[in-house]
């Protein structure tokens, strides 16, 4: 990845040198062109982080809206159990919670 990296940086330092130089809708061109490229460095370092490629993921996954109301999903370790009683809460200081859109990616 380091390859790609290095090719978009180099990319954003072109536009930075043409920014100062452009107008209209060069300028707007330009300034799109720098947060797409900004964008792609953020996302390879996601996929470098969590070791993320297209070897990895079996599926992802968007959480439906239940059509419920306002409603969170919460993320529970069954325990082995089919009762609730036995069951927890993985984050429960309750600071993750889910919304639907909200994207479960599954690793192989």
């Amino acid at each position: 990845m380091e390859f790609v990296r290095n090719l978009i940086k180099k990319e954003l330092q072109k536009i930075e040198e043409q920014l100062s130089n452009s107008t209209g809708n060069n300028l707007s061109s330009n300034i799109s062109n720098k947060d797409d490229l900004k964008k792609c460095l953020y996302l390879i370092d996601l996929a470098e982080l969590y070791n993320l490629d297209a070897k990895s993921i079996k599926e992802i996954i968007s959480l439906p809206d239940m059509k419920t109301g306002y409603s969170e999903y919460r993320l529970i370790d069954d325990c082995e159990s089919d009762e609730k009683e036995n069951w927890i809460e993985v984050f429960s200081d309750h600071t993750k919670r889910f919304l639907p859109g909200d994207l479960i990616i599954v690793k192989k």
